[in-house]
């Protein structure tokens, strides 16, 4: 659907062209008129049209000016010039504006129509390409964050060998830090013994501390942190501005410089949360840089000492240098080898709700099939982890039946024992597989849903055109009838009926025209009753319909 607005000074032009175009079935056209240039600004400023065919000389406002209000306002709407002179220098200076084109007044009707389908095939094609990217954008914004912390993580547990991919990774992900720099690792816990919070509380602690840590350090070193769990926050930092120095070449000093920058700045940090949050985390940070691709190792290092670090109290400022190398200080403490993992699948899970609850099925395909790899990782179905990841997807989908009461009508379809019953499924492989299988009815249902809604919709508008033809039928204002998107609706419209909105009109009208015509009314009633402004353009309307003239058409029906 385009909607097109006719501007011209000339009313019996305007008049002309609206018939025109309204007997044009070529394209779904929403049509609007304008007797002057602020008639039609005012148009404008109330809807956003895709195509405005406009006279050049025009009294008070010309076209010229008309365009440049248009496209300050919507700069995708295309603009036609009508003029009834053919000047070189009118012409000119409106094709500079990046005008779709122009036609002379004494054309043919098939020019003027080919100028309109020209500009209409631009928007198309605009559409299809901002529709793509909108989806490209949609998708990796949706899913960057995920992306940046599973790279992150892979850097945190496999060492590289590839200093050149970790930047290109590292700029496509849009982590701010420098893959030719080294960094400092930092670690910040918050006391392990306040279980008692909420998961939603002990998130926005995290959340507000890193925040704190962007605050003070940020401007002065570069800083990127992600969350681990829902105690722990790993921080990368790497030099920045700290203001100029002799000694800006001596790389040594550089980094020592930074190290006790950001030591001192943790003492201000923890005051902050002290006051701002009622406690302050412990701050783990390391006193020597390591470049990027051996992070591994020095993060492997400092896992078995984080619950020993925790144990020790709370509001700890430490630097590697206190620590003891002594590994029977630290045994026992490194994580669960899938740990890690089980943090990211759990942030995966919340993407998968998200996709669910918003009945995105290619998105919510696209991730889980990412997601469910995770089982083909483990072999022993009795694994701990792979027990927890299952029944955290099983939840999703069982809180999501329970929400629209989907239980029943699922029930017929699958086996839903089965969701609860991990020790139903011979492996990770088919309790993968029922899953995704639960997934494909639940959106399978939605879609009836949604076409249930469009049918009651499309009923709906037809019950309605029957008693309003003589009103406003824009398709905005029938979108609006039912609470849909215009352009949405007229595609379902078409799909639902098999035609568009404008050609069903039109046959609605035909049908009310020869109703009333049998009944004998007289033209010009009928032409009001059906939605025509004068009895002229309804009787060119009904004889190109019926290929006879509306009064013939009575007196053919008296005479039977």
């Amino acid at each position: 659907m385009y909607r097109l607005l006719i501007v011209d000074d000339e009313p019996q032009i305007v008049d002309w062209l609206y018939e025109l175009m309204s007997d044009y079935t070529g394209l779904d056209l929403e049509l609007y008129k304008a007797y002057t240039a602020l008639e039609a600004v005012e148009i404008v400023d109330r809807m956003k049209p895709d195509i405005v065919l406009t006279d050049i000389r025009m009294p008070g406002m010309t076209g010229i000016q008309l365009q440049e209000y248009v496209l300050q306002r919507w700069p995708d709407c295309k603009i036609i010039f009508l003029t009834g002179f053919n000047e070189f220098d009118y012409i000119y200076s409106a094709m500079k504006r990046n005008a779709v084109g122009y036609v002379l007044k004494t054309e043919d009707d098939d020019e003027i129509i080919r100028t309109i389908e020209k500009a209409a095939l631009q928007i198309s094609e605009s559409y299809r390409i901002d529709e793509l990217m909108e989806k490209v954008r949609d998708k990796m914004q949706a899913t960057l964050p995920l992306m940046q912390k599973e790279y992150v993580w892979s850097l945190l547990q496999e060492e590289q060998n590839d200093p050149a991919r970790i930047g290109k990774q590292l700029q496509e992900l849009d982590i701010p830090l420098d893959a030719a720099q080294p960094v400092l690792l930092l670690i910040a816990r918050t006391d392990g013994k306040d279980k008692a919070s909420g998961l939603s509380e002990r998130s926005r602690t995290l959340c507000s501390i890193g925040l704190i840590l962007e605050k003070y350090l940020q401007g002065s070193v570069r800083f990127y942190y992600l969350v681990q769990d829902h105690h722990t926050i790993i921080g990368f930092i790497q030099p920045g501005d700290m203001g100029g120095s002799d000694k800006a070449g001596d790389e040594l000093y550089l980094w020592s410089r930074t190290f006790q920058f950001v030591k001192s700045t943790l003492e201000s940090v923890q005051m902050a949360c002290k006051e701002n949050l009622g406690a302050a985390p412990s701050f783990l940070l390391a006193s020597r840089p390591v470049a990027l691709e051996r992070l591994a190792g020095k993060y492997g290092e400092w896992s078995k000492w984080l619950g020993y670090q925790m144990m020790m109290g709370t509001e700890i400022l430490m630097t590697d240098r206190d620590l003891y190398p002594d590994e029977s200080q630290s045994h026992g403490f490194a994580p669960h080898p899938l740990a890690v993992e089980m943090e990211m699948a759990q942030h995966q899970i919340k993407v998968l709700s998200e996709w669910l609850e918003k009945g995105q099925g290619e998105l919510f395909f696209e991730a889980y099939d990412q997601f469910q790899s995770r089982f083909r990782r483990i072999a022993d179905m009795n694994d701990e982890t792979g027990v927890e990841l299952y029944y955290k997807t099983a939840v999703l989908f069982l809180a999501y039946l329970n929400r629209r009461h989907l239980a029943e009508r699922v029930a017929p379809l699958i086996d839903l024992q089965n969701l609860t019953r991990m020790d139903r499924h011979p492996g990770w492989q088919e309790a993968a597989a029922y899953l995704r299988r639960l997934a494909e009815i639940i959106f399978e249902l939605q879609k009836g849903e949604t076409e249930q809604r469009v049918a009651e919709a499309v009923l709906y508008v037809k019950k309605y055109l029957l008693q309003h033809l003589h009103e406003d039928l824009s398709l905005t204002r029938l979108a609006e009838l039912v609470h849909f998107n215009p352009s949405y609706f007229s595609r379902m419209f078409k799909q639902v009926t098999g035609l568009n909105l404008s050609e069903y009109l039109s046959g609605v009208r035909l049908e009310k025209a020869k109703a009333l015509l049998e009944c004998n009314k007289k033209v010009n009633e009928v032409a009001a009753i059906v939605g025509f402004e004068s009895a002229a353009s309804f009787s060119r309307f009904f004889k190109k319909m019926v290929d006879i003239s509306p009064q013939d058409y009575r007196e053919s029906c008296l005479k039977r």
